[in-house]
């Protein structure tokens, strides 16, 4: 099986649309869709290979939008799920949320 996100990158990273005080960050993600696919697992976490943050699911082929990052460092994957079967990650990337 194809792994997604060979090619896998954060679209944007921007401040809230109302936020008086520090807060989440709105992040988009994206990856290469895997032909078949019926969905995808995106796995976010504060460290290398972790899943602390979201392991979560989205029938979007290519992109999921997470809204809950607080300003630091994250280390994400994708994995596509193809006749039921969860497929390898995709390659760790990471992004830095920047402070509000």
């Amino acid at each position: 099986m194809r792994r997604p996100g060979a090619r896998g990158r954060v679209l944007s990273t921007g401040a809230p649309l109302a936020a008086p005080s520090p807060g989440p960050t709105p992040v988009t993600f994206a990856w290469d869709a895997v032909g078949g696919a019926s969905y995808y697992m995106l796995e976010i976490g504060t460290s290398a290979s972790a899943t602390n943050v979201t392991n979560t699911t989205t029938g979007r082929p290519d992109l999921a939008l997470v809204y809950h990052l607080f300003p630091g460092v994250y280390y994400w994957r994708v994995r596509a799920v193809v006749a039921g079967v969860l497929g390898s990650p995709s390659d760790e990337m990471v992004v830095h949320v920047p402070a509000a």
